[in-house]
């Protein structure tokens, strides 16, 4: 699943083949599959929208997240991700990710507020496996993995550190990073300009 700032969603193979486009409309920036339904993060104004995979079309659910995160115009909400009950959205202005639990009729309980371990702003991209958020920071051509002190009651990041205390963070080639996906040991990361780079073979913990 790939979304646009033109309010396209598509829906594609790993080879790049069965390509189906749907229009939702927006500037949306980030997608996230949960229990059988995408959550599509849509940027100024903030918010998180539920979509149906059978069929493209918006559930009417929708989560306003203005009044706890909010940026300058392309600076707001770019990356989302889903751990453990909670959705973890970035802000691009500042770097910072926030923690919202979500409920049916646009209910929305803020639970935290995480800023970056690295002291980085322009995050562009979070995806959450076994454990680790892997989250790539645009304008540092950057993908660091990280760890949270505790999934029921977030604080705060922890850089994750590999065997010989090197931090587990990557310069990326291209520029201009807009997503990221992880599958097995493969990681996908999206480009503005549409194309998309792989690594196979990617460290993982």
């Amino acid at each position: 699943w790939v979304v646009s700032d033109e309010g396209h969603l598509w829906s594609m193979e790993l080879s790049g083949s069965n390509k189906t486009s749907y229009f939702l409309g927006g500037d949306l920036e980030a997608v996230t599959a949960v229990d059988g339904y995408l959550y599509v993060g849509v940027e100024n104004p903030d918010g998180i929208l539920e979509v149906d995979p059978s069929t493209g079309l918006e559930t009417g659910e929708s989560w306003d997240l203005t009044p706890y995160m909010d940026g300058a115009t392309n600076q707001g909400l770019e990356a989302l991700t889903y751990a453990e009950g909670y959705f973890y959205a970035g802000l691009q202005a500042d770097g910072h990710v926030f923690v919202f639990e979500l409920s049916p009729g646009g209910v929305v309980d803020s639970v935290a507020e995480l800023v970056s371990v690295l002291g980085y702003t322009d995050i562009s991209g979070l995806h959450f496996a076994q454990g680790v958020f892997y989250a790539i920071y645009d304008g540092s051509n950057r993908l660091t993995m990280m760890e949270v002190d505790d999934l029921d009651n977030p604080t705060g990041f922890t850089l994750l550190q590999a065997s010989d205390d090197t931090n587990l963070e990557y310069e990326l080639q291209g520029s201009n990073q807009e997503g990221i996906a992880f599958d097995g040991s493969t990681v996908y990361i999206a480009e503005d300009s549409g194309d998309i780079y792989y690594y196979d073979n990617f460290p993982t913990l």
